[in-house]
């Protein structure tokens, strides 16, 4: 059985033997070529991976320089932003300077004409109501000559371009006033940032009493917002109107004693609308600032003045002061009449705010005050003949340093500035 395993092995062995001849002479005769070939391919392979490496090397060059490129990127754009920043600063300061040079010039014209006899205006005492039933005089200070002259005409304008920004580094030369269509020369400027005297005519009926607390938190925004040097007063109405600073103090830029004289009072009885306006325009006469601005709030119609709307609206035109009207109705309210609190705004250049809300007050008086810090103030002395009464139109145009047009919200008429003696000054 063994024999004949080792038969059958030996049988397959020798059976094969000559494929075995056969193919270890095909594989010696094909070997060199294959071998030549896989050579090839090896050097092929090491130049591709030495090229890769060199690749790789320029790669890292490259972002190497790139990164360098970056951080000099980032190093000029943090010059440029400096350059940025200090042409801004001295644009500013430049700004200043020629604020505090006018300045200086105006206070140096109003010494002048203190210490020139044949300048100064008579003295002439200005009855008001305080306090309810006490009467008060207030005795305008010496003002230079061209404040004096009856003709001038003194109005505020805020100039604003198309992407609502509010340009404030205007000169003189960027505006033109035009009185009945024939240009005047403007006589007085007042950039902004100018000092101001400053009314708050606060309604203390008694539909009042719910929302006095955010009215004079509302008022206190306005105040803290506003610039240093305004001088201001207030002046409280319902049945009767009075000033809520002492007699002997008819204006103060102290926030304390403005804070006392607003807690005060208590909401009560009806609204004299009109008679606190024609007192508040009165005694802005008693100051010294050419630049004037009321703030008027009311929740209801004017239902106890003397004064009438006609005479009101004449008064308003007359004078200088912009003013801004606020009615906090009710929803339901009958009473409301906001139509006139427009109209008295609108005659003086101003603008009336309805708000939504009593809450919002706080944030809106404080945007207006600084609206009113960035208004200029133009004078010019009118053409109008002596008497003159009827409503004059006027125009002012201003443009930018490249002579871009700009927005103008002013005053659009006036009526010609009486004399003294032709004003009526008591309620």
């Amino acid at each position: 059985m063994l024999q004949s395993k080792a038969n059958h092995r030996s049988f397959w062995k020798y059976l094969l033997f000559p494929f075995r001849a056969v193919l270890r002479i095909t594989e010696y005769l094909a070997g060199p070529p294959v071998h030549a070939e896989i050579d090839t391919l090896q050097a092929d392979a090491a130049n591709w991976q030495s090229r890769a490496l060199d690749l790789e090397s320029e790669r890292d060059d490259l972002q190497t320089r790139v990164a360098r490129f970056e951080i000099e990127r980032h190093d000029l754009l943090q010059a440029a932003q400096a350059l940025k920043k200090q042409q801004e600063q001295f644009k500013q300061r430049a700004g200043e300077l020629k604020r505090a040079n006018q300045e200086l010039q105006v206070q140096a014209t109003r010494l002048e004409g203190e210490n020139d006899p044949s300048r100064q205006q008579t003295a002439a005492n200005i009855p008001v109501r305080a306090s309810g039933a006490s009467q008060a005089s207030i005795v305008p200070p010496r003002i230079p000559d061209i404040v004096a002259k009856p003709n001038l005409v003194l109005f505020n304008a805020t100039v604003s371009e198309t992407t609502k920004r509010l340009p404030t580094d205007l000169l003189e030369t960027n505006f033109h006033v035009y009185d009945e269509d024939r240009e005047e020369k403007i006589e007085v400027f007042l950039p902004p940032e100018s000092p101001s005297a400053v009314g708050l005519l606060l309604d203390n009926s008694g539909s009042m009493l719910g929302k006095r607390t955010d009215t004079v938190n509302a008022a206190l925004a306005f105040i803290a917002s506003s610039h240093p040097q305004d001088e201001m007063f207030i002046v409280n109405f319902n049945n009767s109107v009075w000033l809520a600073l002492p007699s002997e103090q008819p204006f103060t830029n102290n926030h304390a004693e403005l804070r006392a004289a607003l807690g005060k009072t208590q909401a009560e009885g009806r609204t004299a609308l009109y008679d606190a306006l024609k007192l508040a325009v009165h005694h802005l006469q008693a100051n010294s600032r050419l630049r004037t601005t009321l703030i008027v709030l009311s929740d209801g119609a004017d239902n106890a003045s003397s004064t009438r709307y006609d005479e009101l609206l004449r008064l308003v035109r007359g004078s200088s002061a912009t003013i801004h009207c606020f009615g906090i109705y009710d929803p339901d309210q009958s009473d409301k009449d906001p139509d006139v609190l427009k109209a008295i705004a609108a005659a003086s250049g101003g603008e009336a705010y309805f708000p939504d809300t009593i809450k919002s007050l706080h944030l809106i008086w404080q945007q207006l005050a600084m609206k009113i810090r960035e208004q200029y103030t133009i004078g010019f002395l009118s053409r109008a003949a002596v008497g003159e009464s009827r409503y004059r139109k006027i125009r002012l145009t201003a443009s930018d340093n490249k002579k871009n047009t700009l927005l103008v919200k002013t005053k659009s008429s006036y009526v010609p500035r009486q004399t003294p003696s032709q004003q009526e000054i008591a309620l």
